[in-house]
């Protein structure tokens, strides 16, 4: 039996000059996923299509973790959500506002929200309009967990916060879903290593499209990242679907199919490098192989290519 948290089913959301395509996003209870992606790939369009605050053009949004839930009910009332820009009342002070806002939802927790409002170093008397913008993101994460949604969807939600509120942040996510405060998370962030410390699973968007989804564990399992020393990275000749990269050290790193690894090691050997070390790749050097591979139009070819010419070669 499926122990959906959040169904996405057919999502498509239509602009002139972009369309979100017929998304197909399950999350099970428990889950955290990282949702990523170049800008404009779609991917706050697909949180806020989730949440209605853009009327989606077809499919459908279920919540299977809120009892008795119906599609006319308002999903923000189970949904935490920071979007990618903030804005508040700059009038009003941040305990004012906490309080407007804590009417909304019924499930508020006061007492929760009291131990953010001191875990993150927020004064209630402080006024909205002298805040920082590392400030107003504490406020939107304090806003987005007192009311304990089972639902958390996150847009960019480290912004402007300093190395240890991310770090505290990044610990409350695990928290709360661990401790089943939360079912389940999207979170969508341009910085790969936060995804990797907290997701579960990743779904790549490109133009709209979702073109991987599955658990970090596994994307990162078919990857080996193959470093080495070339005095001239340019003269390797490697698949044209492989990129050579620089690493800080100097040496030179290339992020291959598992599969290849033991191939592309002796070619890298024939042809003159040295220190070759093979090790995991993080999600940012896998994403970033990934992205060449949708943007190479002969791969297939070029591998293949590659394939034979090994089978004929002398080394």
């Amino acid at each position: 039996m499926n122990n959906y948290a959040l169904e996405i089913i057919g999502l498509t959301k239509r602009y002139k000059g972009f369309c979100l395509k017929n998304i197909d996003l399950r999350v099970e209870t428990g889950t955290v996923v990282g949702l990523i992606g170049h800008n404009g790939a779609g991917k706050s369009t697909l949180i806020k299509s989730v949440l209605g605050l853009v009327k989606k053009d077809e499919g459908n949004i279920l919540l299977p973790c809120v009892p008795n839930y119906t599609s006319g009910q308002d999903k923000r009332k189970f949904c935490g959500y920071i979007p990618e820009t903030l804005t508040f009342y700059e009038w009003m002070k941040v305990g004012k506002l906490i309080r407007f806002i804590s009417r909304y939802y019924d499930s508020w927790d006061d007492q929760l929200c009291q131990q953010l409002l001191k875990r993150y170093e927020l004064d209630p008397s402080k006024a909205i309009k002298v805040l920082s913008n590392g400030m107003r993101a504490k406020l939107a994460l304090i806003i987005s967990l007192s009311h304990r949604p089972p639902i958390l969807l996150l847009d960019e939600p480290t912004s402007g916060l300093d190395p240890n509120m991310k770090y505290n942040f990044l610990q409350e996510l695990r928290h709360i879903i661990k401790d089943g405060t939360t079912r389940a998370v999207i979170i969508s962030s341009h910085i790969l290593g936060e995804i990797e410390q907290v997701a579960n699973r990743v779904a790549i968007l490109k133009n709209g499209v979702k073109t991987f989804d599955e658990t970090v564990d596994s994307l990162l399992k078919k990857w080996s990242k193959i470093s080495f020393d070339a005095s001239d990275p340019r003269t390797l000749n490697l698949p044209p679907e492989y990129v050579i990269r620089e690493l800080n050290s100097g040496h030179q790193m290339v992020v291959v199919r598992y599969d290849d690894t033991a191939e592309i090691v002796n070619w890298l050997r024939y042809q003159g490098a040295t220190g070759i070390c093979v090790t995991p790749p993080n999600l940012h050097e896998v994403y970033a192989q990934v992205s060449q591979l949708e943007s190479h139009e002969a791969r297939e070819e070029g591998v293949a290519g590659f394939h034979e010419y090994l089978r004929y070669s002398q080394f």
